[in-house]
């Protein structure tokens, strides 16, 4: 109970900006390790950048990549990581998160390709 109320919690807060609030809601899960830990690590990587803590937000990335290698947000962790470092102008190492997506998600990288090309086609 205390895990789904601080999640609704932080991502209310979240939406209206609160940002101090939701990181606070977040942690709460983080820290105890309760389901949706992975959620609520990249929500607070998300609000350490809109924050402009870049370096913080790449540790919670790297938190998601090594400590939940089954989650979801595996592959958004890797991108955002890759992202946060090319606006860092450090290109050599965001190119190696953009490469293990492409090595790693391949067949997820090919069937949305062809995804949008049909897209680009029905609409064209």
């Amino acid at each position: 109970l205390l895990c789904d109320i601080s999640l609704r919690n932080a991502d209310c807060n979240f939406i209206l900006k609160k940002y101090q609030k939701a990181l606070v809601d977040y942690s709460v899960v983080i820290d105890n390790n309760f389901p949706g830990a992975d959620y609520a690590l990249f929500q607070k990587a998300i609000i350490q950048g809109l924050q402009k803590n870049n370096d913080a937000k790449i540790f919670s990335l790297q938190k998601i990549i090594n400590n939940f290698p089954n989650s979801v947000y595996i592959d958004d962790a890797l991108f955002e990581t890759g992202n946060t470092l090319l606006n860092e102008d450090q290109t050599q190492q965001a190119e190696k998160f953009f490469n293990q997506i492409i090595t790693d998600y391949k067949i997820l990288v090919r069937k949305t390709f062809h995804h949008a090309i049909k897209l680009l086609i029905v609409t064209s």
